[in-house]
């Protein structure tokens, strides 16, 4: 596509806003200040001038919105301030050189409207992405990381609200008042008035709506509305799955998967134990990393630091976990806040990926095993024994000990676990689980 321009004068200086079919630019013919920026003031949403360089580039997918009024043409943006930055909203407006063109100006903000909402090729479909979409928001007010030094109530207000209206997205939200609050809503949500539901928190909440679904009227169809995790809280895993390890913990980004995200199926476990089903979409665990996420509870004001602190208590003690487990698997092995524990864990594959590690005797093996933990290089290890499987059985043969479930507790009992293939619905920017692997293995 050639570049579309549009001449404009911005702050008395001359100014060019193009795109072409990936990209939007604003090329300013001088030094100054070129956008603004919002944040909240009194409920409204205020312009605030930011200094950056004469010109901005950003792809398509970061552009939110564009009208043209009578004051002039204006575009809504995502844009990083710093290379390793978030993303952080940006406005840029100016008026027309010529006061004649309205026309002008009109057309080229319906072709970069289209362009920007144009969606992409998926499985030989063409995904187009609907505008101002219908969000039903549940905010977790107690829930917050250390690393945003805020709570998740003031992180949706000053990073998320913002972004999600400035995309004319429409935005029913509650504040949850109790634990599984969010699931009874969830339960009874008319279906037909949401395009996604967002859950500002971790991914306790994650786990609440998905469950919440399921005892819905209709819960097949419940179950096919997008999820779409914030990371707001202390284990933020789902977000990261989504978004990969260096946006996933940026929750700006999060918030445009909800605008410009499309839906993916993802697979969901049922969790057996006493007679009782309960559905699990991302990890269950017992051990160590049990030991990490449930023994640190009591350290939640610490925000993610607890499961480092988890990890080192775990280093020192060396504590055992002694288990019988059966796996039905389709093939057998081989095949951390940012810890890619299943590298090849895929969405929509109908099994689930069993990660298995042996006893190591060695505090070095321990500190070896988070060597490269982050693009999964522990699948590697002589010790760590990997399976894809249907469904698998645990009997743990100690009386003390945590089980976890998608980070929430579960007694310490016998329990079956079996998968269900595209039960569940995300919203996703990339289609799959954007992770880096090694293959093979480094030095090999």
């Amino acid at each position: 596509m050639a570049p579309q321009k549009l001449d404009l004068v911005l702050n008395g200086t001359h100014t060019t806003f193009s795109f072409t079919d990936s990209h939007f630019f604003v090329n300013r013919r001088g030094r100054g200040q070129l956008p603004t920026q919002y944040v909240p003031s009194r409920g409204k949403l205020t312009p605030i001038a930011v200094t950056v360089k004469s010109s901005l580039g950003v792809p398509l997918q970061r552009v939110l919105w564009a009208e043209s009024t009578d004051s002039g043409t204006v575009v809504h943006v995502l844009a990083k301030k710093s290379r390793h930055g978030p993303l952080a909203l940006v406005k840029v407006e100016g008026i027309l050189s010529q006061g004649d063109e309205d026309e002008l100006s009109k057309e080229w903000v319906r072709l970069l409207m289209d362009a920007a909402y144009a969606g992409h090729v998926f499985n030989h479909f063409i995904l187009r992405i609907k505008r101002q979409r219908r969000l039903k928001i549940f905010v977790n007010p107690r829930s917050g990381p250390m690393i945003y030094k805020g709570n998740a109530k003031s992180l949706f207000k000053k990073r998320v609200e913002p972004i999600l209206k400035a995309a004319r997205c429409s935005l029913d939200i509650v504040y949850t008042q109790r634990q599984n609050h969010a699931a009874e809503i969830a339960a009874e949500l008319p279906l037909d008035d949401f395009d996604a539901v967002l859950t500002v928190s971790g991914d306790g909440m994650v786990h609440e709506i998905f469950n919440g679904f399921a005892t819905h009227k209709e819960p097949l169809k419940a179950l096919s509305i997008p999820i779409v995790p914030m990371p707001a809280g202390s284990g933020n895993g789902s977000a990261l799955n989504l978004l990969g390890l260096k946006e996933g913990l940026d929750i700006s980004a999060a918030a445009l998967s909800a605008i410009k995200g499309h839906p993916m199926k993802v697979d969901l476990c049922s969790i057996m134990q006493n007679g009782k089903r309960t559905l699990s979409f991302m990890s269950q665990s017992i051990g160590l990393m049990a030991d990490v996420d449930l023994g640190t509870e009591h350290l939640r004001w610490m925000g993610s630091n607890r499961f480092l602190y988890g990890f080192i208590r775990g280093l020192i003690t060396r504590k055992t976990c002694p288990v019988s487990i059966s796996i039905k698997a389709t093939e057998t092995d081989k095949i951390k806040w940012d810890f890619m524990q299943f590298p090849v864990s895929l969405a929509n594959d109908g099994t689930i990926d069993v990660v298995i590690q042996e006893h190591v005797t060695s505090r070095g093996d321990l500190l070896k095993a988070m060597g490269g933990a982050e693009t999964g290089w522990g699948f590697w290890r002589d010790s760590s024994h990997y399976f894809k499987a249907h469904a698998y059985r645990v009997k743990p043969l100690s009386k003390k000990g945590y089980l976890s479930v998608d980070g929430e507790k579960f007694p310490f009992e016998e329990f079956l676990v079996e998968v269900h293939q595209g039960l569940g619905t995300v919203m996703s920017l990339h289609g799959h689980y954007p992770t880096k692997f090694d293959v093979p293995p480094p030095g090999k």
